[in-house]
Order: structure tokens, then C-alpha cells, then sequence
């Protein structure tokens, strides 16, 4: 991974953590469960961090078909796993975990806003 592509991971993840604080405080007063909206939050994170990284390695070899297009599906699976972990498995709050997979998006929309992208 380039040094380019690490920085904006990093950035990207610390966009990621103060969007979830936000959104797990805001979750916390309105559902009322501490622990299932942490543990949702940070699936939710986690994921989408991990997702952004994912991208980042398509994006640095756009030549190399097949490795983009593994990529791709691998994003994708991750997303389908994770969504379904969630919807399953009743201790992590659905709202913590499905709504931080937009983070990324809605960071790089606030960032070419400011003219940071």
C-alpha cells in the first residue's frame, strides 16, 4: 500500500471513530442500551474502516483486472456478512452496526466540500 493510500486509511479511520462516538452517543440516548449499541457501533466501524482499506488496495493496481474485480466482491461479501452477523445475532444493536457502513461516503462528501479531496 502507498504512503498516499495509508494516509487517507488513517484519516479515514479517524473519521470513522469521531463519527461513531457521535452516532453511539446519540444511539445510547435514544434506544437505551449501552452495551448493545457499543458493540454495534464498533462492528459497524470496524467494518467500514475495513471496507475503505479494501477499496484502497483496488484502487492503487486499476490495471490489474482480476485482483480489482476479487476486491470488489470481497468488499461486498464483507458487507453482506456483516449486515447479516447483525440482523442474526440480536446482542449488537442493527441501527450501531448498518448505519456506519456510510460513513466513509458521507466523509469524502464533507471533505471535497472544505476542498480537503
Amino acid at each position: 500500500m502507498t504512503k498516499e493510500i495509508k494516509k487517507e486509511v488513517l484519516q479515514m479511520g479517524t473519521g470513522i471513530l469521531i463519527a461513531g462516538a457521535i452516532l453511539s452517543i446519540v444511539l445510547m440516548i435514544v434506544r437505551r442500551q449501552v452495551v448493545s449499541v457499543l458493540l454495534g457501533t464498533l462492528a459497524g466501524c470496524l467494518t467500514a474502516w475495513i471496507y475503505f482499506a479494501i477499496l484502497g488496495l483496488a484502487v492503487e493496481h486499476p490495471e490489474q483486472k482480476g485482483r480489482f474485480f476479487l476486491l470488489y466482491i470481497l468488499r461486498f461479501g464483507l458487507i453482506a456478512l456483516v449486515a447479516y452477523w447483525v440482523l442474526v445475532y440480536r446482542l449488537v444493536d442493527p441501527f450501531g452496526a448498518l448505519i456506519p457502513l456510510v460513513f466513509p461516503r458521507l466523509i469524502i462528501m464533507l471533505r471535497a466540500r472544505r476542498g480537503d479531496v
